[in-house]
């Protein structure tokens, strides 16, 4: 890929967790997908699909935004692990096959971003792949006088973290594994998460046995053993807690811009009002902004406007 060795620009900024991405070779990049889904996300790549690229400190992963066919943009996580890239994408097609076109365009994208090369013989402009560099933390200066000296910047690693989401297929409940967990945490929940130990370390990802009465169990043992829990309420994370009593769900409905928008209000037995995100997957657990969860008693879930699902 030309222009990168330009001497007006300088890239001094290198940190060590973009380091992992730029060591891998490119077959780890190439593996993420087979014969079927690479053309496919080398077509969406060519076409500049993904729009953003960023570091999150808080899941140790890099997340891609790409636009595609649906009305939002497709999220595609990418993390390194025993020298192979992991990824993981929220389109149906990911969630049955374990691989989609986002993904590789997702890879090829942080592959050329990374290691400034072109990808499978494609040459993206120049400014395309300084913009993706530029929102990775790479910073582009004009020539320096020389001598000049490499500044680091450093990424916290994160441990202790769990970070509950909502499987999109099924709308089931998932705890996803960020960094190390402490020996016991896992093991002092046994009885509530499915599956066996050794599924977990391979997926970083744990169940529920009963989503409605483990919760709680899944918060006391964190606070015993000093994780963090945290729930994905839009685009943010908020740490998870779990409100007193229960809510009876309401609806509030307003117009606005000649449209009916809907408002979801849980109201205590002592009349005090909530305002509710949405529910959470096939639960009775309604969702407040600042990441709190409510029971909402017998009220099905399915009753209300789902922003979890």
């Amino acid at each position: 890929m030309g222009g990168f060795g330009d001497s007006e620009l300088r890239i001094i900024i290198m940190t060590d967790a973009l380091r992992v991405f730029e060591d891998l070779p490119v077959e780890a990049f190439r593996r993420v997908a087979g014969a079927t889904y690479l053309p496919q996300g080398l077509t969406y790549f060519k076409t500049h699909a993904v729009k953003n690229l960023r570091w999150d400190p808080v899941a140790h992963e890099m997340v891609a935004t790409i636009w595609g066919s649906r009305s939002k943009p497709y999220r595609v996580d990418l993390w390194v692990e025993q020298g192979s890239l992991q990824h993981r994408c929220d389109c149906p097609t990911w969630e049955n096959a374990g691989q989609c076109k986002h993904c590789v365009a997702a890879a090829a994208a942080l592959y050329c971003a990374t290691q400034e090369k072109s990808f499978e013989g494609i040459r993206m402009p120049d400014t395309y792949i300084r913009e993706l560099r530029r929102q990775l933390g790479y910073v582009a200066l004009e020539e320096a006088p020389e001598p000049f000296f490499a500044q680091v910047a450093k990424v916290p690693t994160v441990n202790k973290t769990l970070l509950l989401t909502v499987r999109p297929s099924t709308g089931s409940l998932v705890f996803k594994i960020l960094g190390q967990l402490p020996s016991g945490f896992l093991a002092a929940l046994a009885s509530v998460l499915s599956g066996d130990a050794s599924d977990r370390r391979v997926s970083r990802e744990c169940t529920l046995q009963d989503e409605e009465s483990d919760l709680p169990a899944i918060l006391s043992a964190a606070k015993q053993h000093g994780v963090t829990v945290l729930i994905e309420v839009g685009s943010t994370r908020k740490s998870l807690k779990i409100g007193q009593g229960t809510l009876q769900p309401q609806y509030l409905l307003n117009i606005q811009d000649d449209e009916v928008v809907a408002q979801m209000i849980g109201q205590s037995d002592t009349g005090e009002r909530i305002e509710l995100m949405g529910v959470l997957g096939n639960t009775y657990w309604g969702v407040a902004e600042d990441g709190t969860l409510y029971d909402l008693g017998d009220n099905a879930a399915d009753e209300y406007y789902h922003v979890f699902s």
